[in-house]
């Protein structure tokens, strides 16, 4: 099963094309300075544009039809649902905003993938998790698999966690030494939390809306255009004809601008790009550009019989002295 993990973590791994996170402009580059655009938006523009031109999609345009989940078709009346919603003011603790990441590259599917289902062990259980850490032990697992064009779903993590769930981890701060190996045994790390993963593909608003305020933040497969990466604010509508591939994205609400109805989504390309690293999408249920959408839940779940390895592991979030964000019937303390 470990075997199989592997083969399936690191073809999700390399489906996503690679973005600098790293959006701090160097004021001595020399691309940076050209055409008069100012310095943080050229390193923007220059970072999603070198990695379009060596990867021409983000994932496989047949991606979503290789999620292979259960549907779910309720009522289709919206009704009883506020007008606007956002995932961040009911959980202010637990969701997570990926700003930069020291300047490496990583494969943007997986990450946000992974950030989304801290976030949901957190709104759901209320312990709060270190999503980058977890990403970065999950991508250290693979660091020795080459990178290639290998095209993917975007639903290959999602497929793994739901047969074989996640779970939370505790960790001595000052001894870490990971990932898992025969040379780093889990001896300082302790299973905190085993959760079953339950994942679905709602079929209409309502149930989409449902889900969102009962569990958190969803994952929406998005056909993406050009003109995407040069979004700003406002409800992005498509208007280019350059598709580059089917991409994941957090969801994390909804609303309504000037009488239309939307989505309010989450990238993983840093606060730098869109609207502080949020973008809006048009809500309805003829939106063309929407192609999938995954719902998840956690189930908690006796941890006697597990066994602990790096493709389930959700490190828990430490404070500065080392010690634990306190859980108190789900709400969390923070400092």
């Amino acid at each position: 099963m470990r075997f199989y993990f592997i083969f399936i973590l690191n073809i999700f791994s390399v489906s996503g094309f690679k973005i600098s996170l790293n959006l701090d402009p160097d004021p001595n580059d020399k691309l940076s300075q050209e055409n008069g655009l100012d310095l943080k938006e050229k390193v923007v523009k220059r970072s999603y544009h070198l990695g379009l031109s060596q990867s021409e999609k983000l994932i496989d345009e047949e991606g979503p039809k290789k999620c292979d989940f259960p549907t779910k078709s309720g009522s289709n009346k919206v009704q009883d649902f506020p007008e606007s919603f956002d995932v961040r003011n009911v959980w202010p603790s637990c969701i997570s905003t990926i700003t930069k990441s020291d300047g490496a590259s990583h494969p943007s599917a997986l990450l946000i993938s992974v950030f989304q289902m801290s976030d949901l062990i957190c709104t759901i259980n209320g312990d709060r998790i270190d999503g980058q850490l977890t990403f970065d032990q999950m991508e250290k697992s693979f660091e020795d698999f080459k990178l290639s064009s290998v095209i993917t779903s975007g639903c290959s993590a999602y497929q793994f966690w739901s047969e074989n769930g996640i779970y939370s981890v505790d960790y001595q701060k000052t001894e870490i030494c990971l990932p898992f190996s025969p040379q780093c045994k889990p001896s300082f790390i302790t299973m905190d939390k085993y959760f079953k993963v339950d994942v679905t593909i709602p079929l209409n608003i309502p149930d989409k809306m449902k889900d969102m305020m009962s569990n958190g933040p969803a994952i929406a497969l998005i056909e993406v255009y050009k003109d995407f990466l040069e979004y700003k604010s406002g409800i992005y509508e498509k208007r280019s004809d350059e598709k580059l591939g089917v991409y994941p994205f957090k969801i994390i609400g909804w609303g309504t601008e000037d009488c239309v109805d939307y989505w309010l989504g989450m990238n993983s390309w840093g606060e730098n790009w869109g609207d502080k690293g949020t973008f809006k999408i048009r809500r309805s249920e003829e939106n063309g550009i929407l192609r999938n959408w995954l719902s998840v839940s956690l189930r908690e779940q006796p941890v006697s019989n597990y066994e602990l390895n790096n493709e389930q592991s959700f490190f828990l979030a430490h404070k500065e002295d080392g010690s634990r964000y306190e859980n108190i019937n789900g709400c969390l303390v923070v400092d």
